[in-house]
């Protein structure tokens, strides 16, 4: 690497490297590629990458020289550019696996005492040390630098496909050559690089339907596509003459949670929170409640349309609105998407069935209303099966406001949130990319909330293909179906796989359905952790200094030595004011004591002086014992004796 082999330097890739581990996902199905098949690891040889051996670094395909052909105009490339003959190929990065070491991630290999990893390890993790001499654009020497060196040390190795310069070498040979760019590619087509470009959803038109013209008139059939919407032609300033693009405005959409909410919990005595999605919903076909009796014509029904049927308007939906999560789901009509590209026009997947009153029954009414042929929703070959959609999207908290130092008595503590439990460190089981659920639910990073998953929705996993809830015990599986026509065979018409007698899949061209299933739920909770503090401040301390000596001085942040000689709780609250009853506490004086004036403070429980107003007041109660005399009347009797 062109970088110099420092210990800043290192600790910038090794970063790096540690968000990767937090996606051990990045690595599932890996060996599925070319790149880092079976075959091109050869066996025995080459270890295959995981989250645990290798991290990895983007690659250019191609040379960015430009007088050799093909090369890389970029660092990565969007696909967004046609380029002419040569270059006229795909130029997207590819991702290199190096070898990774997360035992020796704080170590750390002077320069000039590596030899090998074999004996020293690697620095960080990843690198060693690589000592050249640098000159100067004359061709002096400028002193020796140490860059740093990345391995594959049999981790993968460098894939073939990335040799692919030809010029200055022998023939039928390639080669990687100096200048090949490396490093993070922030390209959309780049391998892990994760964009969420947020749309509306709105195209031109919508996804339409076909029609037929000429059909059954002796000649070929003529199929159009009609949209039903059109959002680019609209009549402005009160003239029909006058018409005007919309679809250049139609961009805009809501972001975030649409009802996020701090609720305090009745059963659990915690405050949650909760909706920080905005869930998914049931919701309408996009043609639902047309009026129409039917969406395309009678032209595209059986028995010569084989990609489009019959398509009838269906009603609105009661339960749109029921919040739910889906699996296997169908890409709605409504709200165009490139990542579910190729479309199939209202999800239609078609398959004829052999249940019709007799086999000649298709021949004569199969033509009129299609009676023989099912319509699927067809699965979308870019969901990928049984994952959970629950969500449009939302919001999760980066900063509460408060550092882990900072964290006591601050809002969220008051609310019982623990500073572990929802500013946790990252981790590969609480990202973002994670669900939140009962494994990461006490130590969250970036906390958010999803649809609640719980057990018992397992039974409504067993669906038909129809998506019709079978509610069984068994495990799901796909659905396939069999495509069947009605043919004469030795005199009868009989039912035959579509393509032939024989039981083999091209001719029954069986239709893999990943049903579809929707379960009513509702949002997961982010409880806090302990109960919330109802009183922060629970009573009064009166100090004094009438008292000698210093008695229960504890917490005094204050500095103020005078001792407790009452407390006042705030039960007794009437009013503006928290009323002390007559203490039953009684201090005696034990020494001859003169009091000219008294100094008294209020404090809350932690000693710091209590925020009260002028109208406060502390009131003493301070006897002093005079003796009654005793022997009076022989006093008397003694002074006037004395005075004779």
């Amino acid at each position: 690497m062109n970088v110099l082999y420092t210990k800043e330097n290192l600790k910038i890739i090794r970063d790096f490297f540690d968000t990767q581990g937090y996606y051990p996902e990045l690595w599932d199905n890996i060996q599925e590629t070319v790149y880092y098949s079976v075959a091109n690891l050869q066996p025995n040889l080459l270890i295959p990458p995981s989250h645990i051996n290798s991290r990895f670094f983007h690659f250019n395909k191609y040379t960015t020289r430009t007088n050799i052909n093909p090369h890389n105009e970029t660092f990565g490339d969007d696909a967004f550019t046609q380029r002419p003959s040569p270059n006229d190929v795909e130029m997207t990065s590819a991702p290199v696996f190096f070898y990774w070491n997360e035992d020796q991630r704080d170590n750390y290999i002077e320069p000039n005492s590596f030899l090998s990893i074999a004996r020293d390890g690697v620095s960080y993790g990843f690198a060693t040390p690589y000592t050249i001499m640098n000159y100067d654009g004359y061709g002096q020497e400028l002193g020796e630098i140490t860059l740093i060196r990345i391995h594959t040390n049999n981790i993968g190795g460098i894939p073939r496909g990335l040799f692919t310069e030809t010029d200055a070498i022998p023939s039928n040979s390639v080669a990687i050559k100096n200048g090949r760019r490396f490093g993070y590619d922030h390209h959309s087509t780049a391998y892990s690089t994760a964009i969420i470009t947020p749309y509306s959803g709105y195209a031109n038109t919508d996804i339409g339907v076909r029609a037929v013209r000429e059909h059954d008139q002796g000649s070929d059939d003529q199929i159009f596509s009609y949209p039903l919407q059109i959002n680019h032609i609209r009549s402005a300033y009160g003239t029909s003459n006058t018409m005007t693009d919309f679809s250049p405005y139609m961009t805009q959409t809501y972001i975030g949670a649409n009802n996020p909410a701090i609720e305090y919990n009745n059963v659990t005595n915690r405050f949650e929170l909760k909706r920080l999605h905005t869930g998914n919903n049931v919701g309408n076909l996009e043609n639902a409640g047309s009026t129409a009796t039917q969406v395309n014509s009678d032209g595209m029904c059986p028995p010569s349309r084989t990609d489009e049927r019959k398509i009838l308007p269906v009603g609105k939906n009661n339960d749109a609105g029921n919040t739910v999560y889906k699996i296997n789901p169908r890409p709605p009509q409504f709200g165009f998407s490139p990542t579910f590209k190729p479309y199939l026009r209202y999800n239609q997947a078609l398959r004829v069935q052999p249940y019709p009153k007799t086999a000649s029954y298709v021949f004569t009414e199969l033509t009129k209303d299609g009676s023989n042929t099912n319509s699927y929703a067809g699965f979308n070959l870019n969901i990928e099966p049984y994952e959970i959609f629950d969500s449009h999207g939302g919001i999760y908290i980066d900063d509460w406001g408060f550092d882990k130092d900072n964290w006591e008595d601050n809002f969220w503590n008051i609310l019982g949130f623990n500073y572990d439990a929802v500013a946790a460190p990252p981790s590969s089981k609480n990202v973002l990319t994670k669900r939140v659920d009962n494994e990461n639910s006490s130590a969250l990073y970036r906390p958010t909330t999803n649809a609640e998953v719980v057990q018992t929705d397992s039974k409504n996993y067993v669906t038909n293909q129809f998506g019709a809830v079978q509610y069984y015990t068994s495990l799901p599986y796909p659905t396939c179906v069999p495509n069947y026509t009605a043919k004469k065979a030795g005199g009868y018409t009989e039912f035959f796989y579509a393509l032939g007698n024989a039981f083999t899949a091209p001719n029954a061209q069986p239709l893999e359905l990943w049903n579809e299933v929707a379960v009513l739920t509702q949002s997961t909770t982010i409880t806090a952790t302990d109960i919330q503090k109802s009183v922060l401040r629970p009573y009064y301390t009166i100090r004094s200094n009438i008292l000698e000596g210093a008695t229960a001085i504890g917490g005094n942040p204050t500095g103020s030595n005078l001792p407790i000689i009452g407390i006042v709780d705030k039960y007794s609250g009437a009013s503006d004011y928290f009323l002390g009853n007559p203490s039953d506490i009684q201090f005696t004086v034990t020494k001859p004591t003169m009091i000219a004036d008294i100094t008294t403070s209020i404090h809350d429980s932690d000693g710091e002086y209590a925020n009260v107003d002028k109208t406060s007041a502390v009131i003493y109660k301070i006897e002093k014992i005079k003796r009654t005399p005793v022997g009076i009347i022989e006093e008397i009797l003694k002074e006037n004796k004395n005075k004779k």
